[in-house]
């Protein structure tokens, strides 16, 4: 846990002067709307991601219960891309920061593998997860979970598998299966089933995605 904290500092310091430095020259590069229930998101969110010509990019995030600012940048590009980032924000009262890295490789125009893994820590437990809300004495020193999977994409079908660690919960294992109909070229669809093994039900999802 010692070498996430070191981590999660190193990135916020080497993130936070390129940021200082690019505040102009973003675009709009994407914006989600979405509602229900996916691995990382509940009820009605909207995710709007700003891109600029170095390949740095900026991303804010506000849900039901959540919201997140994130700062990265991309890398590669072609059959093989990859995405750095810092992030701070919030999960119900609890202040968090974390990582993401990102990977996706391209096999064919229409097939794709996503990797991702977002680790984080949180400054105190939201508040569900406080022991005289769950009952549940958390054991561990420091409040953190992990978010790690992977997705093919085959054109508009995708098959996923997702693990979370979230607190004292039980890793869960979350498959899921998805289809996006993109009926604009610069708009798409995607509906979304996920599977949550700790809870033992489905978990729909419908997202509308304006890429400009």
């Amino acid at each position: 846990m010692r070498h996430l904290l070191l981590a999660l500092a190193v990135t916020g310091v080497g993130l936070a002067p390129g940021f200082a430095r690019a505040q102009e020259g973003y675009s709009l590069e994407s914006l989600l709307v979405s509602s229900g229930s996916d691995p990382i998101t509940s009820g009605v969110a909207a995710i709007a991601r700003f891109r600029d010509g170095s390949d740095r990019f900026a991303e804010v995030a506000a849900q039901s219960e959540q919201a997140w600012f994130a700062y990265g940048k991309y890398f590669g590009g072609g059959a093989r891309s990859f995405v750095a980032a810092g992030a701070v924000g919030h999960f119900q009262t609890a202040p968090l920061l974390g990582l993401r890295f990102d990977a996706v490789f391209r096999l064919h125009e229409s097939v794709r593998i996503e990797v991702l893994y977002w680790p984080g820590v949180l400054l105190e437990e939201p508040t569900d997860w406080k022991t005289e809300n769950d009952g549940v004495q958390n054991p561990e020193g420091v409040y953190h979970g992990q978010f790690s999977g992977i997705r093919l994409a085959v054109g508009p079908v995708q098959a996923s598998y997702y693990m979370l660690n979230f607190l004292d919960e039980p890793w869960n294992e979350l498959p899921g299966i998805s289809y996006t109909w993109s009926f604009r070229d610069d708009m798409a669809a995607s509906l979304s089933a996920t599977w949550n093994n700790n809870s033992r039900d489905w978990l729909p999802w419908i997202g509308l995605v304006w890429a400009p």
